[in-house]
C-alpha cells in the first residue's frame, strides 16, 4: 500500500510540475517591447499623400477597362437625356470621377462645364453660386443673397439674348458632407431646376435619396444610371482626415463648432478678422479670361482646398490694426481683453499668429467663400 501511495505522489507531482512549470516560465519571460510608435512616423504632407498613393500598385485593371468601356457607350443615351430637360444622378461601387470627366470632355465639349467637387471640406453652395455668376455670366456687380443670385441666374438662362446658351453642372459627390444640409440641397435643387442649366451628379452614401423630399425630387428631375467601376477612390479620401497626414487646412466646420460655443462678442471679433481677408482678396484678385476655344469651359472648383498658410498671411491684419478695428466697434475696452480672445482662438487653432520684426499678424487660413459660408452660419 505504501508503495502504491508513494508511485501516485510522485505521478501528482510530475501532472503538477508540467502546468506548473508551463506558468512559471510564462511569468519570468521578460515583456520584449519596442519603442517605435506611431507618433514616430512621419507625417505627409497633401502633396506626398497623393504622390503615395499614386505609386499604390492597382488590382483588376483589365476589368476595370472593360467595365469603363461598357459604360462609355452610354454616352450618346446620357447626352440625349439631358437635352431632353432631364438630370442625371449616377450611384454604384467605385470613383465616378475619371468616367464622369472623360464624358464631359468628349461629349459636353460645346458649352461650359462647371465642376464641383462636392467631397471637399472647402466647398459650399456660396462659392458654387459665385462661381457661376462671375465666371459663367460674367457677373461684376454686389452678389447678394443666395436667393438674389439664383434669381438673376435664372433670369439670364431665360432670357433669349443671352450669350451662353447653356451650361452643365458637374457635381462630383453632391451628397458630399458639405452638401448635405437643407440649405445646401434646397438651393441645389432650384439651380437644377433652370432651364438650360443641365446637372450631372453623382452619388456614394447608401442613403443619398434619403436628403430629398418631394419637392426637391421633383425640382432635381434625375434620371438614375447605375455605374459602378470598382474604381478607387483615391481622390475623394485625399480630402478625409488622417493620422498619416498633415493638416495644413482648417475645417469649416470646425470653425463653425467652435464659434458657436464662444460669446456673441467672441464671434463679432473673429467677423471683423474675416471680412477683413474678404475684402482684402477680392482687391487683390485679378481676373483671368478663360476662353473655350471650342472645347467647352472646364472649371474646377476644388483646386485651392490645400494652399499653404503663407497664402494668407499677407491678408491679414497687424495687432495694433486688429486692435483699433475691434476698439472703433465697441468690441474690446482694452488690450488685456483683445488679447485674451486672442489666445482664445490661437488656442482652437481658428486664428493664426506670424511673428514679423515689425508686428504679429493675425490670419485666418480659410479662403473668402469659405469665410462667407461660415460667417453666413453664424449669424
Amino acid at each position: 500500500m505504501d508503495k502504491i501511495n508513494g508511485l501516485q505522489r510522485i505521478e501528482d507531482e510530475i501532472e503538477n510540475a508540467g502546468y506548473e512549470q508551463y506558468f512559471q516560465n510564462l511569468h519570468n519571460k521578460k515583456n520584449i517591447t519596442s519603442d517605435n510608435t506611431l507618433s514616430k512616423l512621419p507625417i505627409l504632407d497633401h502633396k506626398e499623400y497623393v504622390e503615395l498613393l499614386k505609386k499604390a500598385p492597382q488590382k483588376h485593371t483589365f476589368e476595370i477597362e472593360k467595365l469603363t468601356t461598357y459604360h462609355e457607350q452610354n454616352f450618346q443615351q446620357w447626352y440625349f437625356e439631358l437635352i431632353m430637360g432631364f438630370n442625371l444622378a449616377f450611384y454604384g461601387f467605385g470613383s465616378k470621377i475619371k468616367l464622369l470627366t472623360k464624358f464631359a470632355k468628349e461629349v459636353l465639349n460645346n458649352s461650359p462645364v462647371f465642376v464641383i467637387n462636392g467631397f471637399s471640406p472647402a466647398v459650399s453652395v456660396k462659392a458654387i453660386l459665385n462661381g457661376i455668376s462671375e465666371q459663367i455670366i460674367k457677373y461684376t456687380g454686389v452678389l447678394g443673397t443666395v436667393q438674389e443670385q439664383i434669381t438673376r441666374i435664372e433670369e439670364y438662362f431665360t432670357n433669349d439674348k443671352r450669350k451662353i446658351k447653356r451650361i452643365f453642372l458637374l457635381i462630383h459627390n453632391i451628397d458630399g458632407i458639405n452638401l448635405r444640409n437643407e440649405k445646401a440641397q434646397t438651393t441645389l435643387s432650384l439651380i437644377a431646376a433652370i432651364p438650360n442649366i443641365h446637372m450631372i451628379a453623382s452619388v456614394d452614401h447608401i442613403n443619398a435619396s434619403f436628403l430629398w423630399d418631394n419637392a426637391k425630387v421633383y425640382r432635381y428631375n434625375f434620371i438614375w444610371h447605375d455605374i459602378t467601376t470598382y474604381e478607387s477612390y483615391t481622390i475623394e479620401t485625399s480630402f478625409e482626415n488622417s493620422f498619416m497626414l498633415q493638416k495644413n487646412q482648417l475645417d469649416a466646420r470646425g470653425v463653425m463648432h467652435v464659434l458657436s460655443c464662444l460669446t456673441s462678442n467672441g464671434r463679432q471679433i473673429f467677423r471683423v478678422l474675416a471680412e477683413h481677408q474678404i475684402v482684402t482678396e477680392a482687391e487683390n484678385l485679378s481676373t483671368e479670361e478663360i476662353t473655350g476655344g471650342g472645347e467647352g469651359l472646364l472649371l474646377n472648383k476644388g483646386n485651392n482646398d490645400n494652399k499653404s498658410h503663407s497664402s494668407y498671411e499677407s491678408l491679414g491684419l497687424s495687432h495694433s490694426a486688429y486692435y483699433n478695428l475691434c476698439l472703433e466697434k465697441f468690441l474690446v475696452s482694452n488690450e488685456t481683453t483683445f488679447r485674451t480672445q486672442l489666445t482664445e482662438f490661437k488656442d482652437h487653432k481658428i486664428i493664426f499668429r506670424k511673428v514679423t520684426a515689425n508686428s504679429d499678424v493675425y490670419y485666418i487660413p480659410l479662403s473668402a467663400t469659405v469665410l462667407s459660408e461660415i460667417l453666413e452660419n453664424i449669424e
